[in-house]
Formats: C-alpha cells, structure tokens, sequence
C-alpha cells in the first residue's frame, strides 16, 4: 500500500512543480520545452494510471484502454520530434495536438482520483 501513496504523492508533486512553473510565469516555448511537459505528463499518466488500478478505482479494461491511450500519445511525441525536424511548423501543430489530447487524459484521470 505504501508504494501506492508514494506513486500519488509523487503525482501531486509533480502536478504542483507545473502548476507553481505557470503560476510563476515559466510557460514552455519552445519545440523542445514542450515535447519535455509531454513526455512528463504521459509519466505522470501512467503513474496515475498505476495507482487508481491498485486502489480498485479503475477497472483493469479501463486501466488497459488508458495505457494504449498513453501508448499512442507518446508514439505521437515522438512523431512529432522527427516531423519538427524537417517541418517545424506541422511538428509544432502535431505536438499541441499531443498536448490537448494529453490534458483530456489528465482530466479524466483526475475526475478518477478519489
């Protein structure tokens, strides 16, 4: 059970570091500033994702529905970094699809968390 309050209060501290980064004016511009609040927000989704299934508030589908979401999410990060490469203006539109789509998964999660 420990493991699992360490894994939500890492979720929490995680969701404060981003929010205190915004409240203090710090807002990710660049291409690569971005894609690194990605890549944190899918660890933090399969952290979350971990810790709603041991404490039975998520079903084991809907926990393996969300892990191909992460799955998928992620795959787009990545599409996303090769596109910016030669076509920086679509890898930039590609990740802020990634993003919103990473902030419903957020919200969701959160609406989960007891």
């Amino acid at each position: 059970m420990t493991n699992i309050y360490q894994r939500a209060a890492a979720l929490t501290v995680l969701g404060l570091l981003l929010s205190a980064c915004a409240t203090l004016g710090f807002e990710a511009k660049t291409f690569n500033e971005r894609a690194v609040v990605a890549l944190s927000s899918v660890t933090a989704a399969a952290n979350s994702v971990d810790s709603l299934l041991a404490s039975d508030t998520i079903t084991a589908d809907d926990a393996e529905n969300i892990v191909e979401q992460i799955e998928t999410l992620k795959a787009g990060i990545d599409v996303a970094r090769v596109v910016h490469s030669t076509n920086p203006a679509a890898g930039d539109e590609r990740l802020t699809q990634i993003l919103a789509g990473l902030e419903a998964l957020s919200a969701y999660l959160r609406s989960r968390n007891p």
